[in-house]
């Protein structure tokens, strides 16, 4: 259970900043968010309707991947570029994650609404198998044990956000501000078909 809104919990996606500030992620720059279009994108290979559909794509570069970058190229999990496509749709997002240009793990998230500002929040993690058991169980652990950590770290945010948080916006925000339009024209659509 989660005290935050469906929007809030989608739109987290959208913000590419937080991975740094939030889920302290080590880059060697910035990390870039590129917000697909329609014509970007061949829609029919995705499971969402053309126009409940919303993309992007997050790419970094990797200062470190999980602490000690000789501990962890010798346990197989160095990784210099991380790049996560994401579609979204107004409950839900489907993230897939490429580590050093290999799909490594795939993230469904659903938001399922109980009341005002009070939501369940669903996270099913898929880590694709390498064809070593070592690596596989590996992997299985540190997704697993970072996807719930991230899961936490936002969830304490959520949980403690006003909602009245968020009505100052910079330039890097235009992908959570785009979202916003995007989910405000479905809360449009269902009201209207009262």
């Amino acid at each position: 259970m989660v005290q935050t809104n469906v929007r809030r919990i989608i739109e987290n996606s959208c913000d590419h900043h937080h991975l740094v500030t939030i889920h302290d992620m080590q880059v060697n720059d910035s990390v870039k968010l590129t917000v697909l279009d329609e014509k970007d994108v061949e829609l029919s290979e995705l499971p969402i309707a053309k126009e409940a559909w919303m993309g992007f794509i997050v790419e970094a570069r990797i200062k470190t991947f999980l602490g000690v970058r000789g501990i962890t190229k010798a346990l197989g999990l160095n990784v210099e570029t991380m790049s996560t496509r994401a579609d979204l749709w107004p409950s839900g997002i489907l993230a897939t994650t490429k580590l050093d240009g290999q799909e490594r793990l795939v993230v469904l998230d659903t938001v399922t609404p109980i009341s005002e500002n009070q939501t369940n929040w669903q996270v099913l993690i898929m880590v694709n198998k390498t064809g070593n058991l070592f690596l596989d169980l590996l992997s299985y652990i540190v997704f697993g044990w970072q996807g719930r950590a991230n899961g936490f770290a936002d969830k304490l945010l959520f949980d403690n956000m006003s909602a009245d948080t968020g009505r100052a916006f910079i330039k890097c925000d235009q992908p959570v501000l785009k979202f916003r339009q995007f989910y405000q024209s479905w809360v449009n659509k269902a009201q209207s078909n009262k």
